[in-house]
């Protein structure tokens, strides 16, 4: 039987969006041996392990930063990390730099327990690179293969002005908002049998 698919609606997402902001520049210069949490930043130093926020000079973007947070070293989803919470998904925007001018190192970034991805963090090249994250839950920040320096790191949630049109088929077949059909597994807002649901 051939399948009949029909335009069911025309949305507007509404313009709603949340950042949260950790500029190192605005944090005290100081040694961090112990898990401290500092303006919502779980910042999980120690002894031997330190993070350190210090002073460093960099423009990225036409922004003047003034400190920097030093991971000093390689770090795991236990120690020698930050972390913040998040209520939904969004998009991760770190400003890093490799600690040493010729080795590039990498950063990960955890959602929970599963892994968002590493993200470049280059030697001798301050960049800012991003991740979108997909979900609620603790964001935990580290550095692999050496240490990694931040300047900024910044979660924005939600999703601005993005006209979509979506359809429903008569089969009860699951489509994101593009229109386009997918699985059981997908993560977001879908359309299933004319209506609208996050999953």
């Amino acid at each position: 039987m051939k399948k009949i698919f029909t335009l069911v609606a025309a949305a507007m997402v509404s313009a709603v969006s949340f950042a949260q902001s950790f500029n190192f520049s605005d944090f005290e210069e100081k040694a961090y041996e112990e898990k401290t949490v500092v303006n919502g930043l779980t910042i999980n130093g120690a002894s031997g392990a330190a993070i350190t926020i210090d002073a460093n000079s960099k423009t990225v973007d036409d922004v003047q930063y003034t400190r920097r947070l030093k991971f000093g070293g390689s770090g795991s989803k236990d120690s020698r990390n930050i972390s913040f919470d998040v209520a939904g998904s969004g998009v991760l925007k770190l400003i890093a730099t490799s600690s040493s001018s010729s080795a590039d190192r990498t950063v990960t970034v955890l959602l929970g327990e599963n892994s968002l991805g590493d993200i470049d963090a280059k030697g001798g090249v301050v960049a800012a690179k991003t991740v979108n994250v997909t979900g609620a839950g603790t964001i935990t920040i580290f550095a692999n293969g050496g240490g990694v320096n931040l300047y900024l790191v910044e979660f924005t949630s939600g999703t601005t002005g993005v006209k979509t049109t979506f359809f429903a088929g008569e089969d009860g077949a699951t489509y994101n908002l593009q229109g386009v059909k997918v699985g059981s597994d997908y993560k977001g807002v879908v359309v299933k049998n004319g209506k609208k649901f996050v999953k």
